[in-house]
Order: C-alpha cells, then structure tokens, then sequence
C-alpha cells in the first residue's frame, strides 16, 4: 500500500488543532465548582436562605408571644430552646399545667442553632430558656440559626433584655 503524503493534507491537519492545557483545566475547575454548589442544594443538606430566614422568624415570631404571655398573664414565661433536637416552646415555670400540651416548634435537621443567655436560666448542655418578665422586659440573649454543614450563611435573633423586643439580625458570613 502506498500513502501520499500531499500537500492539501499537511493543511488540513495544520487547520485541526485540538485545546490547550489550559483551557482543559479552567473547563474542569468550572465543571467542579458547579457541582460544588448544586449537589448539596440537590441533596437537601443544605438549607436555602429562604429555610435560615423562615427559622429565623419562626423563633422571631414564638419569642414575640412569649413575651405578650408574660405581660398577659403577669408571670415569668420561659421560651425554651433544645439545641440538639432543633425544638423550641413557650413554658411558664414548673406551675404550668398545661407544659406537655403546648406546641413545639422544630427546625429542619439541616439547621444549627447557638443559645446565648443567663447562666441561671441554662437547663443543661443542650437546653436553656429567655426568660420573659411581666414588665415586658426579659433577661436578654441571642439565638444563631446556621445551615449546619459548614455554610457562612447564618441570622441571629435577639433578645433585648431591657425591652423583651425580638428582632432579626439580617444574613451574616461568617469569618
């Protein structure tokens, strides 16, 4: 067999040229970095901001009738909060007899939460209380509500200990 080597071939393959290294590499790293972002979005282990912030005025909200119990009422009332099954109720001391019949609020599993309060009103390693007073005030803290699997995204809900006001601290990075 006899191959011709011509000079319309040396052309044609000089046209042909295939991708560079480089282009190979930036293709792969974009390729990674979205995978990245969407697989734990598709896996559910990761809450959306729109979960954060939904916890975020879940608690937002419970904390604000907590405190318009204790005024009612005139009594302390206690919102307490169980870090590690992700739950929260209002209480109203060991008189309360309708303790076990009240709602609990739960997260998703995918939600860490961070208590910061009065050591006094620390229950044990997982579960302490904002205590709300009859003058509407409270003891004061602040609740982190994160995406557990090492998200920046987080909101903070805080406790004013002098007015007993809740409010939302807006989507932070953490450092």
């Amino acid at each position: 067999m006899i191959v011709y080597r011509g000079e319309a071939s040396d052309r044609a393959r000089s046209r042909v040229r295939g991708m560079t290294l480089l282009e190979i590499l930036v293709v792969l790293s974009l390729i990674a970095v979205l995978l990245g972002m969407a697989i734990p979005s598709i896996r559910g282990e990761s809450p959306s901001n729109s979960e954060l912030k939904g916890a975020a005025r879940m608690l937002l909200s419970v904390a604000g009738e907590a405190r318009a119990e204790a005024i009612h009422r005139r009594e302390e009332t206690l919102l307490t909060i169980d870090l590690d099954r992700r739950r929260f109720r209002i209480e109203h001391g060991l008189q309360d007899p309708h303790a076990e019949s009240r709602p609990e609020h739960a997260l998703p599993e995918s939600i860490d939460l961070q208590l910061y309060t009065a050591t006094n009103d620390v229950i044990n390693d997982h579960t302490g209380s904002i205590r709300f007073y009859p003058d509407g005030s409270s003891n004061g803290g602040r609740v982190t509500i994160a995406a557990k699997k090492m998200s920046p995204r987080f909101y903070e809900v805080t406790i004013d200990w002098l007015t007993g006001r809740a409010r939302i601290g807006g989507n932070h990075e953490r450092g």
